[in-house]
């Protein structure tokens, strides 16, 4: 068994009813609902546990999910395929003195090819690209990147039509908006288009907040709702042509009633949703992911920590081979002694 992360319940387009369980991991799992004994199939792609989740079920039946990983992945869980990513954030470390608390990065955690192409141009020798091919290895710890922390989504939302989707992410004081494209005719679609599914969600509109953000949901009107900490509690965006959004968290109704009875009551929000332990460690990760960087370290010293899980899977390996020696040697003399 593992730990739930997210739950929903949706309608596919055959008007079939599935529940969405997220977990600690790495995977989305889509059951029939109510026989949630028969599966219909998993969304496999994140690196680390999910964080949250959110669906929706209209015209186009998307899954929406960010990990530990730092990424925010959009899916059809109708067909169970990947349909488009969020560029993922990076929060850059204490040692900065740049002034910016953040930088975007593509889908891997590389920067993007516009950036790239830039760092070749600089370096008619080549030397500045190989250390860009080092800085970036996809076998390194992909919850950093040179001393730099990859932001992890604290909740993740769709707009009820799949016009937006919206990820408020752990220790940064804003949240993002993505416009969702819209389905193309299949006709007025190329081949090349067609093989690859994907969706350009990299277009954003980053809306700040005044407090941390620790929920974000879309209404039926295309509002925005933010759960934050106090004194603000709740922040309210708006927006009017369909595409810019606006807060008006001082002249919301809702805003100001759900506020005057937190502050009546005293009510104090958590720094987080994200539950760490005492040495700042997210309880969700992993004891063999939080130690794989220490694993590493000493398999470059030589040998394999003794607490790194390959150990485990060479130990098993091991004994299967023990185990067929013996069995060919066991048929061997038998056949010996029937030859005798």
């Amino acid at each position: 068994a593992s730990m739930l992360t997210g739950l929903n319940v949706v309608s596919s387009d055959q008007q079939q009813q599935f529940i969405l369980t997220a977990d600690r991991d790495e995977k989305v799992r889509i059951s029939y609902f109510p026989e949630t004994h028969i599966i219909h199939g998993y969304l496999l792609g994140h690196s680390s546990f999910i964080s949250c989740m959110d669906a929706i079920s209209n015209e186009r039946t998307l899954c929406l999910t960010a990990s530990g990983d730092g990424t925010s992945r959009l899916w059809d869980y109708q067909t169970c395929k990947e349909v488009g990513m969020l560029p993922v954030v990076i929060k850059k470390s204490a040692q900065e003195d740049d002034g910016d608390d953040m930088e975007e990065v593509d889908d891997e955690g590389k920067p993007t090819p516009e950036e790239k192409d830039e760092m070749e141009e600089n370096d008619v020798d080549g030397e500045e690209g190989d250390d860009f091919d080092e800085d970036f290895d996809d076998e390194e710890e992909e919850e950093s990147f040179d001393h730099h922390t990859v932001a992890v989504p604290l909740s993740v939302a769709l707009h009820p039509d799949a016009k937006f989707a919206a990820v408020a992410r752990d220790d940064i004081q804003s949240i993002d908006i993505h416009p969702i494209p819209p389905v193309a005719e299949k006709s007025s679609l190329s081949t090349s288009f067609q093989l690859s599914n994907f969706v350009s969600l990299h277009k954003k509109q980053t809306l700040e907040c005044k407090s941390q953000p620790l929920a974000v949901r879309f209404t039926s009107d295309s509002s925005v709702l933010v759960l934050a900490r106090e004194p603000e509690y709740l922040l309210h965006f708006s927006t009017n042509d369909g595409a810019n959004f606006n807060d008006i968290s001082q002249s919301s109704c809702l805003t100001k009633a759900l506020c005057k009875v937190a502050q009546s009551q005293n009510i104090t929000m958590p720094a987080t949703t994200l539950e760490r332990n005492d040495y700042g460690e997210c309880t969700l990760q992993k004891k063999e992911d939080r130690k794989e960087l220490t694993a590493q370290q000493n398999t470059e010293k030589g040998g394999l920590h003794w607490n790194d899980p390959g150990r485990k899977v060479t130990a098993k390996k091991a004994q299967a081979r023990k185990r067929h020696r013996k069995k060919a040697k066991g048929e061997k003399q038998t056949n010996e002694e029937v030859s005798n």
